[in-house]
């Protein structure tokens, strides 16, 4: 059974046909800038993790979040950091993915962690009674892994 899932872009970029993308739009591994007339949206890849309950793993998802430009500067100067300073800060970023097994997931509040490189770094989930902030706080059953997992390997 898989224990992560990734998402290879925003929501918003899928969403946004390819015409339709201005200048200076691109997606890659790991960061994603998305030009639509005069909005520019910058988002970054990270993991949220939830951890299984009465097992020493997680199941992850990786997912995209929305950032500021401020904060989507620093993501990339940052991103071959070896070493991260610990006073550094989490910056506040909007979920930019629906998650499977989860209702309405689109633009829940996070606060991302940077990671040391080659990690990504890790969200989390500002807390909130939506079904994936708790399940984030915890954790979820093996069940509840089969179920997100098995809609997704059925097809």
């Amino acid at each position: 059974m898989p224990l992560d899932l990734g998402c290879e872009a925003p929501s918003y970029w899928d969403a946004t046909p390819e015409a339709e993308r201005g200048p200076g739009s691109f997606l890659n591994s790991e960061l994603c800038l998305l030009r639509r007339g005069e909005d520019v949206d910058y988002f970054m890849r990270g993991c949220l993790a939830l951890p299984i309950i009465g097992m020493n793993e997680n199941f992850v998802f990786g997912l995209w979040t929305s950032l500021s430009r401020q904060n989507f500067d620093r993501a990339i100067e940052l991103n071959n950091e070896a070493v991260l300073d610990p006073d550094e800060g989490n910056p506040f970023g909007w979920l930019s993915n629906a998650v499977p097994g989860f209702p309405n997931c689109l633009n829940l509040k996070l606060r991302v962690h940077h990671s040391p490189h080659p990690q990504r770094p890790f969200f989390e989930l500002e807390p909130s009674d939506h079904p994936l902030a708790i399940a984030q706080r915890v954790g979820i059953s093996t069940d509840d892994v089969v179920q997100i997992v098995a809609p997704l390997i059925s097809h």
